[in-house]
């Protein structure tokens, strides 16, 4: 039997095995099949399939793919399918597919969701629950986006929107229909991966939480509305039902009521292939995929919670679509249970009430555990109206233990970001920076918290002086300096009142259990030293037993040892060791080693993956391990699927973890990095996939690497994981693992690149260089010199670049390293570009291509070839650069690199505008638009549109290049590009000065 599938990449199966097609063979089926039962004139299958630039003899080249098509279908076999030539078009040369219906899975699964909907309308649980069983087999025949090889092209755009509205409809459907049912562990599991990849669908997000919620997994409910929230507002959207329920969820007020079956279901309409689409939702936004890091949750104890992944940063790798300035809303959610504390809180807002001709410093100060960062979060949350234009957290680290602390720069960069300012268009150093940051504040009214701050020194770069402005800073340090020279307000914070402390244990085991024992109450009070922490530990043990009497928690702390070490507090009476070691004794023995274990973990929080390959364990059998821990309160998960511990007890983790054996943790702490170097890897493939690798070992047993689905989960991965991978690769260094330690900084460096971490770039391979030394991998050397040469021209130290590039040509000189050497030219060819001098950048480039033809380095051919048609097309010899762009065109196609082949167009368009061939450059630069668009390569794409745009001004479309122009300009004043001016310029004037701009994209320069 003969299948053919479009829900997901288009493939023809025959009894269930997939017929192998080319990708033009693909784009011949995918026009008949959106054609099915219609003759498509030959001329019109030319166009669309290549457009504006149609080569030589491409109606015998279609004629080919047909042929191959047809064989593929079969038309012989029973139960086969047919492509008819000739029927239907008046000229004779048509071709129409002869495909029966049922035949194509898209048309199965409409009928299926037809069949579902019929069945929800009758509104009874037996039909309810045959319409989820049906849903669920008909969801099931997608493989990914519905025509996926040809999603971008234009001639399926709109049938790919039709069967994507369907999809969506389809799967709200079944997720309603199961929550109606009550079954809202099925619905957390069909929801999880929709959001994920709709994060902008408000309706999908309330409905997971609510299903999370009925979980009793009210926190990560919680903080899905959250970041939801947080997403929408960067993008301008007001969610006030995600708002409220978000409120009901933190008041644990939410009623579970069933929405009726069948209201997911909506109207449909029949697509060009028979496909029943849903009508699409009223209100969707583009997603991007991204990050935020706003900080480890306060919890409801009242302490300090801050060991949160660095900076506060959004990473979205959409596209640049901003509408205005950015009003980021960083805070972590406010704590569920908090107690007291009114007379500091209203200090606080009294202070911050009237900023309207002055700037507030604000610093909240106090021994650890004492509830500061609670305390801040909840402040932050009580006087949020009051700065329209976002708040922004940070936690600064100042006192973990186990990490380095978060320095003003790093966290200044993550408030740009947070702020909407393009990476690109960050300065380049630290004080310009701060500079830029409290330019982007002036004017605002916009809240600064800055959690954990070590002394005045790290927090003053980032204080803002601009009127309606305000900083909130805690430390457990007096911040006596920032308080005399800076003009901070002390807020002193204290140990809790004997009655707060009583109101924070009925919070959590209630007012009557509380009442039932005063004295066992006070003497656990007392104990405890009236410190929240303690407090909160010894609530969840007690909530863990309720049948437990409280004396008997307060008699185990009066048999306990009261030697406090570095652990005492202010007060005499408390050992919160003793607190920690009956969390600790009560676990598991699996839940006691992770715990151990997460001594070992950088600093900003763990993954689930990540944690299995600590511990050496499957995934799904750790998930309930971190549970376990969680409920003691010993790790909190700060975002779904994400784990921190406070600092206080990761010092106990490292303390407990002295007593294992040496060799055991050497061996977890080398599957952690394993974890990191082959999840990096991974990630960095699908970046950049023709990049020549360097020999990584495989992963070591035990490990747990994680894998993507494309470019864009795994660029969000870096962005989340960016402050842990830094810190990972110091560790290693420091711990003598300097092969991994080395890997994995080559695994970062187009991540660097993508997302403009120069800095970050550099100081990196600064690290790893005395590795190197010390391995004597001259190989290794050279590969870093030269990618430390390209962070050097990114960051505009055009001689320290030179410098390293000529070292790196001395090392792979000396190893016989051709290719190396050939990349090597190459960059010194991009350095000399950047420094206008394309007479020399020709000659690196003609060397480098040399060198590669020498060792037949096909994809290295392609980009020098491209490369060195630029150059001369950039001295007048256009001829010769249409040549050689030409050549370099073929190879990428043959190569599969698309986005070698977007540049390749991009420079023969701009050789055919200059030669005067106007039409032939408006054709490649339309392609070239369009794949960099596909790919996400947006400055690439605005450098294509601008040379589009003066094509087609020369060609007489004057209409059509303004709009060329305009779209170019939205991206250069998104990334900051000195380009914008210049076609600002041509906008204004109406005309297009000169032969467009002289710059270009190298392909790959690393």
């Amino acid at each position: 039997m003969l299948m053919v599938s479009v829900l997901g990449p288009v493939r023809v199966l025959r009894d269930g095995v997939p017929v192998r097609l080319g990708p033009r063979q693909v784009e011949v089926l995918s026009i008949l099949l959106l054609n099915r039962g219609t003759s498509v004139p030959a001329h019109r299958m030319v166009e669309l399939l290549w457009g504006d630039a149609v080569p030589p003899g491409a109606p015998a080249t279609l004629r080919s793919h047909v042929s191959h098509v047809r064989r593929a279908l079969q038309p012989d076999s029973p139960g086969a399918a047919d492509i008819i030539s000739g029927a239907g078009s008046p000229s004779g040369r048509g071709y129409r597919l002869d495909l029966a219906l049922e035949q194509i899975d898209a048309y199965l699964f409409a009928q299926e969701y037809t069949l579902a909907r019929q069945l929800l309308r009758a509104g009874d649980v037996e039909q309810t629950g045959r319409a989820v069983a049906v849903l669920h087999d008909a969801l099931g025949l997608w493989r990914g986006p519905a025509f996926a090889d040809v999603a971008h092209r234009p001639f399926a755009l709109k049938e790919v929107a039709r069967l994507t509205a369907l999809h969506r409809s389809a799967r709200l459907a079944h997720a309603e229909a199961l929550a109606s049912l009550g079954r809202y562990g099925e619905v957390i599991i069909a929801l999880s991966g929709a959001v994920a990849e709709e994060p902008y669908d408000e309706g999908l997000r309330q409905l997971l939480a609510v299903a999370l919620y009925a979980e009793q997994r009210v926190d990560e409910a919680a903080q899905l509305c959250r970041a939801g929230l947080l997403l929408l507002r960067k993008r301008g959207i007001d969610a006030p039902d995600l708002q409220l329920l978000q409120r009901r969820i933190l008041r644990r007020d939410l009623p579970l009521a069933n929405p009726p079956p069948g209201a997911a279901t909506g109207a449909a309409t029949a697509g060009p292939v028979g496909v029943a689409a849903a009508q699409p939702p009223a209100a969707t936004t583009r997603p991007v995929t991204g990050t935020a890091h706003s900080g480890t949750a306060a919890t409801d104890t009242g302490t300090d919670t801050g060991t949160a992944a660095g900076s506060g940063a959004r990473s979205g790798t959409g596209g640049p679509t901003s509408t205005g300035p950015v009003a980021p809303h960083l805070l972590p959610p406010a704590p569920a249970r908090f107690v007291g504390r009114e007379a500091e809180l209203d200090e606080i807002r009294r202070r911050l009430a009237e900023l309207t001709d002055r700037a507030e410093t604000i610093a909240i100060t106090g021994p650890p555990g004492v509830g500061k960062s609670c305390l801040v979060v909840q402040a932050g949350h009580a006087v949020a109206d009051r700065f329209p234009d976002g708040q922004l957290y940070v936690n600064l680290r100042g006192f973990d233990r186990t990490g380095p602390l978060l320095g003003p720069g790093e966290a200044i960069r993550g408030f740009l970001d947070a702020l909407g300012v393009p990476q690109q268009q960050f300065p380049v150093t630290e004080a310009a920076q701060a500079g830029l940051y409290r330019a982007r504040l002036a004017g605002r009214r916009v809240l600064v918290v800055l959690d954990n701050a070590r002394d005045a020194d790290q927090v003053r770069p980032l204080l803002v002086g601009s009127p309606g402005c305000a900083v909130l800073v805690t430390s457990r340090n007096q911040l006596a300096d920032l308080v005399a020279t800076d003009g901070a307000h002390p807020v002193g914070l204290d140990l809790l009142s004997e009655t707060e402390a009583r109101q924070l244990l009925a919070r959590r085991l209630g007012d009557a259990r509380v009442a039932d024992e005063p004295e066992a109450v006070a003497e656990i009070v007392s104990r405890c030293g009236r410190l929240p922490l303690a407090l909160a530990i010894v609530a969840g043990r007690a909530a863990r037993n309720p049948r437990f009497p409280l004396e008997s928690f307060a008699a185990e702390l009066r048999r306990a040892d009261q030697g406090l070490d570095g652990f005492r507090t202010t007060s005499p009476t408390t050992n919160i060791r003793t607190v920690f070691s009956w969390s600790y004794q009560a676990l598991s023995p699996a839940a006691a080693r992770l715990f151990r274990l997460l001594a070992l973990a950088p600093g900003a929080g763990i993954t689930v993956p990540a944690a299995a390959s600590l511990a050496a364990e499957p995934a799904a059998r750790l998930r309930p391990v971190l549970a376990e821990l969680a409920a003691a309160h010993l790790v909190a998960e700060v975002i779904p699927g994400r784990y921190a511990c406070h600092d206080l007890l990761r010092a106990y983790a490292v303390e407990l973890a002295g007593d294992d054996p040496e060799d055991g943790r050497q061996a977890a702490e080398r599957r952690l990095l394993d974890h990191y170097l082959q999840t990096a890897r991974a990630a960095d493939r699908l970046i950049w996939p023709q990049r020549d690798p360097i020999a990584i070992p495989p992963p070591r047993a035990g490990v747990v690497a994680e894998h993507f689905a494309d470019q864009h989960s795994a660029l969000a991965w870096f962005a989340a994981e960016h402050a842990v991978l830094l810190e990972v690769v110091a560790r290693a260094v420091d711990t003598g693992f300097d092969a991994p330690a080395w890997q994995l900084a080559w695994t970062l460096v187009n991540f660097f690149d993508h997302r403009g971490h120069w800095d970050d770039w550099l100081t990196t391979f600064g690290r790893v260089m005395p590795a190197l030394d010390r391995l004597g991998d001259r190989s290794a050397q050279a590969h870093a010199h030269r990618i430390l040469g390209a962070a050097y021209v990114r960051l505009r130290r055009h001689d320290n670049a030179r410098a390293a590039y000529r070292r790196a040509l001395d090392l792979f000189g000396e190893l016989g390293d051709t290719v190396g050497e050939a990349f090597t030219h190459r960059s010194l060819g991009w350095l000399a570009e950047r420094q206008a001098d394309p007479e020399s950048a020709l000659r690196s480039d003609l060397r480098a291509l040399r060198l590669f033809q020498q060792v037949g380095h096909l994809d290295g051919q392609a980009s020098a070839l491209n490369s060195v048609g630029w150059c001369q097309a950039l001295l007048g010899r256009y001829r010769e650069a249409i040549d050689h762009c030409e050549q370099a065109l073929l190879l990428h196609r043959k190569n599969g690199n698309r986005g070698g082949e977007a540049s390749a167009l991009d420079s023969l368009g701009y050789a055919h505008h200059l030669l005067g061939d106007h039409t032939s450059a408006i054709g490649y630069l339309r392609q070239a638009v369009e794949l960099c668009r596909e790919l996400g390569r947006w400055t690439q794409e605005a450098e294509s549109l601008h040379r589009l745009g003066d094509a087609q001004y020369a060609a007489g479309a004057v209409p059509a290049a303004r709009l060329a122009w305009r779209a170019a300009l939205t991206i250069f004043d998104r990334l900051g590009r000195p380009e914008a001016e210049t076609v600002r310029g041509k906008l204004g004037h109406g005309h297009a000065p000169g032969a467009g701009p002289q710059t270009g994209y190298r392909t790959r320069h690393l």
